[in-house]
């Protein structure tokens, strides 16, 4: 809507300050670059309507302080001419508006349920509305004026009733009948009783035919009785909704006459005529025979005694009856006069034409009477009418002509075909239609169609796909026919052809489009109905069960079914969007209405429709898309509460444009009271300007910067910085910016929530200055039980050399390595960042080396590491640490007995705080008697009362390529400190 909507000039007359606001939101959402224009009261908006003409819309509110209700709606509709208002109300003057649109206005919006979209639609519809009633004025009144000030008679009548509707000033004057009394007539009351079968005959003739345009020469009656001669030509149009026919008389009854006046042949016609080709006749003046040339039976099969005495008229074709009676009834007949060509009677009774040359020698005594010089022209007549039909045809038809000789090579085309392909005259002659116009797209089995009803000289009828001389291709309805002599010879081929390209790629889109419906009816979840608009049903896919909860006995009879389950609110709404949808041809349409479930509930549906029309452009079918949009319009509803707690919030909220169009800034359009209260700026004060009167000397410029490339690159971003009240102030300030799309996917406004954390912050100090000296005292106490831990170990390993006691030495080592273990946790904590949590995947490394170079052994053990990076508490980290060290212990010592080399394997992964820690040697395994030797084994007592304190589970397994260690447990986020033992 915004690429039709640009740059409008709006009027909005309302004195509410934010209901204007609301409005100007609206407008500046949904239209491009809407140029707003603000009254307050009628005086002001009448001094604006006044003074510029320009304005696209009017929005009016129904109370203003110095005017309200009709006589407001009356004053601003006058002063606005032509531009369409849009009435604002309230519920309750909702009545008053539904009678406001009576009084002129274009629309009315209730404001409780106005939204961006509804406003631009209506302004939309409103503006599109105002152009197309301008313009069909305008084209009403040309229409008008050709009509009524044409010097010739024009008249409508309904094609049903034949009932004049419409006449001009020249057919009322021509005709003698005022304009009331032409419209109390039909067609049949201006022509002669006796022509009305006739009359019908031709308009029967003319239906069958089907083509709307017609034209003819026939008897019109005048008021007064007078009988005329006239040429209608007439076209079918739509006139107040109804089939007519306008119609253009030519009263053509001089003309006929002054054509039958021709000169006569002289008094010594007889000798010059009696054995000649024409037939020589004189005439009384009552038009009786007197006289024939003795020709009279070759030429009419009569005898002349058959003539003489016979009133010529006699012998006349009804329909040339009154063309000849007429002429010789004149008053005014010249010496010598042509008649037009005529139907003669002969003795057979078959008509022939006849042209004749009339002179008058009523005063010649030798004669008295005319003297008629006739010919048999029929064959002349019915060639010329043969060859005004193949002309029409071939140079006025929209249709492609070719003509080939017997051997199918081209030897004339018309424009029509020169047009269409490209090709000249010139360059088709002798040349094969097919081999010119054929391509790889052709059909083989048209192609053989073709040819093999040109080989047995047979009419053809085929659609062809045919290429131009530049290579598009096109489709042709083409019909063939043979043209024979009089011995039965062909001698040429006539080809019509038709365009059918639009039919055919129509027929084929649609072929395509029913796949796709076909394919996306079982695919979506919406509802889709398919009207049969000729048969009257109507079908829907297996959604109409799931989406509203009716069962197949209960859908039956849709047609009328479904009208019956609209909301009766919405239902002549929807029956008048499907009128209007079939009577102007439209091809997509869409409405909102509420359909009724199976539980008596209603839904909210957005129905999306589309128009199939047949090759004419009627509609045929309506095909549609039932949306469930019910969660949307309690969204929508939703939003207006939310709406609600934006003004209400004790947060700072701001609205601010997408783009800066300040130097300083994004420009503010929007604060609530938490705003005005936190900062001391007023509304009025803040609109307009930007955040930027915020900032001061303390302010974070760096952190300002972030947040100014943050908008723009629309990203939502947050900050907390140092911000200044209007008082000068300073106050700490955590703001949130969020960005907000229009439909199209473009940020249109940015969105600040801003909270006043100035206490939080005064607190931070407060605790962060606590911190560090609780971390000063915590370092020193890791650091004081690392070494507490180191002499420990020192004095256990000096213990250990100088004892005797072998087993004495292996046990006081073991407990060395634990206590090492257990320092190398603390030294991790002292240097670490943070006291309760460490990197034990570091940890664990560094751990298994201290362990292998400890425990020296005659094997060389490779070490191979398969470690992701992992964090644990301090009260997971230490009975890890020493199940560690317990394993790679009892590994060291028992796992590669006479082996020179050995192979350990250490992994640890973690999946959703599932943590897994695989320990693998190629050593020599388990003994036999493990099981017995577990029961009394210190190491693996500690192993499993290690994993009970950390809930994990460790399983210890071996087989011919070694032994395989696993722990399982979950990492947890426990804090504090904790026994290492129970």
């Amino acid at each position: 809507m915004k690429s039709l909507l640009e740059n409008i000039h709006i009027l909005v007359i309302e004195d509410n300050p934010g209901d204007f606001f609301l409005i100007e939101e609206y407008l500046t959402d949904e239209l491009k670059y809407p140029i707003i224009v603000h009254a307050k009261t009628f005086n002001e908006a009448a001094g604006k309507l006044k003074s510029r003409d320009s304005f696209r819309a009017v929005l009016l509110d129904l109370t203003l302080p110095d005017n309200r209700g009709e006589k407001l709606v009356t004053d601003v509709v006058s002063l606005a001419k032509n531009t369409p208002v849009i009435v604002l109300t309230g519920y309750e003057n909702r009545e008053f508006g539904l009678k406001a649109l009576s009084m002129g206005i274009s629309d009315y919006l209730l404001k409780d349920e106005l939204n961006p979209f509804v406003l631009g639609k209506s302004i939309s519809y409103s503006i599109e509305r105002n152009r197309i009633s301008s313009s069909l004025k305008k084209s009403e009144k040309e229409y008008r004026d050709f009509f009524n000030f044409s010097p010739q008679p024009i008249y409508v009548y309904e094609l049903e009733s034949l009932q004049f509707i419409d006449v001009n000033r020249a057919a009322i004057q021509h005709y003698g009948y005022s304009r009331e009394e032409f419209l109390q007539l039909n067609l049949k009351d201006i022509r002669p009783k006796d022509d009305i079968p006739k009359l019908e005959q031709v308009l029967l003739d003319i239906e069958n035919s089907g083509e709307p345009y017609y034209e003819g020469i026939y008897r019109h009656q005048k008021k007064n009785g007078t009988l005329i001669d006239v040429k209608v030509k007439s076209n079918i149009i739509e006139h107040s909704g109804k089939q007519a026919r306008l119609a253009l008389v030519t009263d053509i009854t001089a003309q006929l006459k002054a054509e039958r006046e021709i000169l006569l042949s002289e008094q010594r016609f007889r000798s010059l005529v009696q054995e000649g080709s024409d037939l020589i006749a004189i005439l009384d003046v009552n038009t009786i025979i007197t006289y024939v040339s003795g020709n009279a039976k070759g030429i009419t099969g009569l005898h002349s005694d058959e003539l003489i005495g016979r009133n010529v008229l006699d012998f006349i074709h009804p329909d040339d009856f009154h063309r000849l009676a007429s002429i010789f009834k004149g008053e005014n007949l010249k010496d010598r006069f042509e008649v037009e060509p005529f139907r003669f009677r002969n003795a057979n009774g078959n008509w022939r034409w006849f042209e004749t040359i009339v002179t008058d020698l009523l005063k010649n005594p030798a004669i008295r009477g005319f003297v008629a010089n006739s010919r048999d022209v029929t064959e002349k007549i019915e060639q010329k009418q043969k060859l005004r039909e193949l002309s029409l045809v071939a140079s006025k038809t929209t249709e492609m002509v070719v003509i080939t000789d017997s051997s199918e090579r081209i030897t004339w085309v018309n424009k029509t075909f020169e047009e269409i392909t490209g090709y000249s005259l010139e360059e088709c002659k002798g040349i094969i239609p097919g081999k010119l116009l054929q391509g790889p797209g052709t059909d083989p089995d048209v192609r053989k169609k073709l040819k093999s009803a040109i080989t047995e000289f047979k009419p053809v009828n085929a659609v062809i796909l045919n290429y131009s001389k530049s290579g598009t291709p096109y489709w042709l309805d083409l019909n063939i026919d043979p043209i024979f002599d009089e011995n039965g010879n062909c001698t040429h081929f006539i080809s019509i052809e038709r365009d059918v390209t639009e039919k055919i790629e129509k027929e084929i889109r649609l072929r395509e489009s029913l796949e796709r419906y076909d394919i996306v009816s079982k695919a979506t979840s919406d509802t889709i109905w398919d009207m049969d608009l000729n048969n009257d049903t109507m079908l829907y896919n297996e959604n109409i069960y799931n989406m509203f909860g009716y069962n197949r006995e209960e859908v039956n009879s849709v047609t009328n079914w479904w009208k019956h389950l609209i909301h009766p609110n919405d239902r002549i709404f929807v029956n008048q969007k499907f009128r209007e949808a079939i009577a102007y041809r439209i091809d997509r349409f869409q409405l909102e209405y509420r359909f009724k479930a199976a539980d008596g509930t209603y839904k909210h549906i957005f129905d999306r429709a589309f128009v199939i029309k047949d090759e004419n452009g009627e509609p045929t079918r309506i095909i549609g898309a039932m949306q469930d949009i019910t969660q949307a319009v309690e969204e929508q509803e939703q939003l207006k509460l939310l709406e609600s707690v934006v003004t209400n919030t004790n947060d700072s909220v701001v609205i601010t444009e997408a783009s800066p169009s300040l130097p300083e800034g994004r420009k503010i359009l929007f604060v609530n009271y938490a705003f005005t209260f936190l900062t001391g700026y007023s509304s009025e004060e803040a609109v307009g300007s930007t955040l930027k009167i915020l900032n001061g000397p303390k302010t974070d410029t760096v952190q300002s910067a972030k947040m100014d490339t943050a908008l723009d690159e629309f990203l939502p971003a947050n900050s907390e910085m140092v911000k200044y009240r209007k008082d000068g102030s300073t106050f700490w300030l955590h703001v949130s910016n969020v960005p907000v799309y229009d439909k199209n996917g473009d940020c249109s406004h940015w969105v600040s929530i801003g909270r006043d954390i100035s206490e939080t912050k005064r607190h931070e100090a407060e605790l962060r200055e606590s911190l560090r000296e609780k971390e000063t005292l915590l370092s020193e106490i890791h650091h004081r039980v690392k070494n507490n831990l180191a002499v420990i170990s020192s004095l256990m390993e000096l213990q250990a050399i100088n004892s005797n006691n072998k087993q004495l030495q292996e046990s006081l080592l073991a407990s060395v390595l634990r206590i090492k273990s257990m320092a190398e946790i603390h030294e991790q904590l002292y240097q670490s960042e943070s006291f309760s949590q460490l990197l034990f995947s570091k940890s664990l490394e560094s751990l298994v080396v201290n362990i292998s170079n400890t425990l020296k052994t005659k094997t060389t053990v490779e070490l191979n590491f398969d470690i992701e990076p992992l964090e644990l508490n301090i009260n997971q980290s230490v009975p890890c640490s020493l199940l560690v060290n317990e394993v790679m212990t009892n590994i060291l010592k028992h796992g590669f007995i006479n082996r020179e080399t050995g192979t350990i394997s250490i992994s640890l992964s973690s999946r959703d705080n599932h943590v897994v820690l695989k320990i693998t040697d190629n050593g020599v395994g388990l003994p036999e008697n493990f099981d017995e030797l577990g029961e009394s084994s210190m190491g693996l007592k500690l192993i499993h009362l290690l994993s009970q304190q950390i809930d994990g589970k460790n399983r210890l397994y071996s087989d011919e390529t070694g032994t395989t260690f696993i722990l399982e447990f979950k990492k947890t986020a426990a804090n504090g400190a904790t026994d290492i033992l129970p």
